[in-house]
């Protein structure tokens, strides 16, 4: 059974809106969502489109659903022996972390999926000052080769903002502070004004009411759309895929949800 994954984790957006031109072409493919809703309601909920924010939503719904539509969840038994292998590497030293002293890696909780052409497995990190989506995510080729891993970071710094950071095969690739406005500045930064457009920052508002009233923090949202942002312009492939598969199932249908509901 397809993993019921959704395609619209808006937030990515926010982290590449500056960095790359994307078109709106979108899918009107249907698939089932986490919370049971049909997919193509929020591709035809788009966010707004009069700047290049806008754009980007749109442009990360298309890529999302097509990852979704490739990727299977993978059996228990599987993300376990892919675990522990990720296990094995890092007893060894071969995948290097950064974590703070006294954090546990959550094999027994690894979640994995699969395609024909690639493994993920992604393995979350348990530390006082860490909250998910705080996980170590690996990918394998259909040889069974390690391809990448990225271990990602959120620490939170008040109820809305916190310090989020992400490494790529080891090597540092984001350090940055996120606020519940979508705002992202370097860490220690005093942070700037909103980027968002009248039309944008009424959508995104609602947005982040919605995701409050869930229980999530909104600056997680503007946290995964930065190291995601910065995964996939720096490694566009099983790097990028495993960043936004880590990011959403972590979430759940609530991205979805409060999607639909603010469109």
């Amino acid at each position: 059974m397809k993993s019921k994954m959704f395609t619209s984790i808006v937030s990515v957006a926010m982290a590449v809106v500056t960095a790359v031109t994307v078109s709106t072409t979108a899918s009107a493919d249907t698939v089932t969502t986490a919370s049971g809703a049909d997919e193509s309601v929020f591709l035809t909920r788009s966010a707004p489109a009069s700047s290049p924010l806008g754009v980007a939503i749109n442009k990360v719904q298309d890529s999302y659903a097509r990852v979704t539509r490739e990727f299977d969840t993978s059996t228990a038994e599987a993300a376990q022996g892919l675990a522990r292998r990720v296990e094995s590497e890092v007893t060894a030293g071969t995948i290097g972390l950064h974590v703070p002293a006294g954090t546990t890696l959550a094999y027994g909780a690894a979640k994995g999926y699969q395609s024909d052409r690639a493994s993920i497995v992604m393995i979350p990190l348990s530390h006082p000052s860490l909250v998910a989506p705080s996980v170590l995510s690996v990918s394998f080729n259909a040889n069974g080769a390690r391809q990448n891993y990225t271990e990602t970071q959120f620490q939170p710094l008040s109820a809305d903002s916190g310090n989020v950071f992400s490494w790529t095969d080891g090597a540092l690739k984001v350090s940055k502070t996120a606020y519940s406005d979508g705002r992202v500045t370097e860490v220690g930064a005093a942070p700037g004004k909103s980027a968002l457009n009248s039309v944008e920052s009424s959508w995104f508002d609602r947005f982040l009411d919605c995701m409050s009233r869930m229980g999530v923090s909104s600056w997680i949202i503007a946290g995964i759309a930065v190291i995601c942002g910065a995964v996939c312009i720096a490694t566009a492939g099983l790097a990028c895929t495993a960043c936004i598969v880590a990011a959403y199932g972590s979430l759940g249908g609530v991205v979805s949800f409060c999607a639909a509901e603010a469109g």
